[in-house]
C-alpha cells in the first residue's frame, strides 16, 4: 500500500487539479474553460481527495463565523457609542441602577433640588397695633366750670392745681358737637353720645344697660333684650354690631379684664357729666383697616386709680 507523503506525485497532481478549479474564476485574466479533474484511480485517492475538500469547507466555514462574530461585536459597540451621545451629562457618565431582586433593573429618576431657602421670597411680618389704653381725668374740673368755660372763661376761678388748669386748657381746644354751644354737630340734633347718656340715666333700664359702680364705664348687662327693646327705640338701629360700631366711631375703649370686663369706657363719657360728653368727637375716616389687638395690660383701673364718681341724684323715667 502506497504512502501519504506530500511528494507523493498523486498527490501534488489532485492538489494542483482541484485547486486549479476553485481559483479559476477569481482571476483577473479571461475566463478558462474550466478543467475537469480526472477521476481517482483508487480508492486510496478518493478518500484523500475528499478529505482535503472537507479540510478546506470547514476553515471556510469557521473564518465566515469569525466575520460574522467581529462585524455584530462591532455594530452592538456602534449602537452602545452612539446611544450615549444622546444621553444627559450627568446620565452618561453613569446612571445610576436599583436592581431589584429578580435580576431587573430599573434607572432612579432624578429629583429636581428645591431651590435653596435664601433664594425664596421672605413675607414681612404683619405689624400688631396694640389697643391705647391712655387715659385723662377730666373729672377733675368741676360741671360749673365747665358751664364757664364755654360761655364766660373769664370767670373762672383759679385752678386748684397745676394739673387742673393744664386740663382747663386741653378742654378749651375742644369744639361742643351738641348742647348750648354746639357746632359741627353734622344737622344731627342729638348725636350719639347724648342719646346714650339719655338711655343710662333712666330708671327703668338699669338690667339691660347701666353705668359700673364707679361711673367711668358703662356695661350692656342683655345684650339680646338690648338689640330688641333699646336700640329700635332710641338708635333706629336693629343690629348689635352697628351699635358697636358706633361705639368705635366715637373713641370708645373695650375693657377686656377683671370685674369692668366687657364694659366700655371714654375719658370724656362719665356719669353725671353731659357737658364733657358734648366736646366728643366723631371719626371721620371708618378705621383704619387694620385691627387692634387687645392691650389688657395697659387697661385702666377705675376702682384704684381714680376717683368714682357720684351717683345720680334723680333719674327720670320717661
Amino acid at each position: 500500500m502506497p504512502s501519504r507523503v506530500s511528494s507523493d506525485p498523486l498527490t501534488i497532481k489532485l492538489i494542483r487539479d482541484y485547486n486549479m478549479a476553485t481559483d479559476e474564476k477569481d482571476s483577473s485574466s479571461p475566463p478558462k474553460k474550466k478543467a475537469r479533474a480526472s477521476p481517482p484511480a483508487s480508492i486510496e485517492e478518493a478518500e484523500l481527495l475528499n478529505g482535503i475538500a472537507d479540510k478546506n469547507t470547514g476553515n471556510n466555514r469557521a473564518e465566515g463565523r469569525d466575520t460574522k462574530e467581529t462585524a455584530s461585536e462591532r455594530s452592538a459597540d456602534d449602537e452602545s457609542s452612539a446611544g450615549s451621545e444622546h444621553l444627559p451629562k450627568d446620565e452618561d457618565e453613569g446612571a445610576a441602577q436599583d436592581v431589584s431582586g429578580d435580576g431587573s433593573s430599573k434607572q432612579k429618576k432624578s429629583v429636581p433640588q428645591s431651590s435653596s431657602s435664601s433664594d425664596s421670597k421672605k413675607v414681612p411680618p404683619i405689624p400688631q397695633q396694640l389697643v391705647d389704653h391712655t387715659y385723662t381725668d377730666y373729672a377733675i374740673v368741676d360741671e360749673d366750670d365747665l358751664h364757664l368755660l364755654d360761655e364766660n372763661p373769664s370767670l373762672l376761678p383759679k385752678a386748684s392745681s397745676a394739673t387742673e388748669e393744664k386740663i382747663r386748657e386741653e378742654l378749651k381746644g375742644m369744639t361742643c358737637t351738641y348742647g348750648p354751644m354746639k357746632k359741627n354737630a353734622g344737622g344731627v340734633v342729638q348725636p350719639f353720645p347724648g342719646k346714650l347718656l339719655e338711655v343710662l340715666d333712666r330708671g327703668d333700664l338699669g338690667d339691660i344697660v347701666d353705668w359700673m359702680p364707679h361711673g367711668r364705664s358703662f356695661i350692656v348687662k342683655k345684650p339680646k333684650l338690648f338689640t330688641s327693646d333699646v336700640l329700635p327705640r332710641f338708635f333706629k338701629q336693629t343690629k348689635f354690631l352697628s351699635f358697636t360700631r358706633q361705639l368705635n366711631l366715637w373713641g370708645f375703649k373695650r375693657i377686656t379684664k377683671g370685674v369692668d370686663g366687657g364694659s366700655y369706657y371714654h375719658p370724656l363719657f362719665l356719669r353725671g357729666r353731659p357737658y364733657l360728653a358734648m366736646r366728643m368727637r366723631r371719626q371721620k375716616i371708618k378705621g383704619t383697616g387694620m385691627k387692634l389687638t387687645p392691650n389688657p395690660d395697659a387697661e385702666p383701673d377705675f376702682y384704684n386709680d381714680y376717683e368714682s364718681l357720684p351717683p345720680l341724684n334723680s333719674r327720670r323715667i320717661l
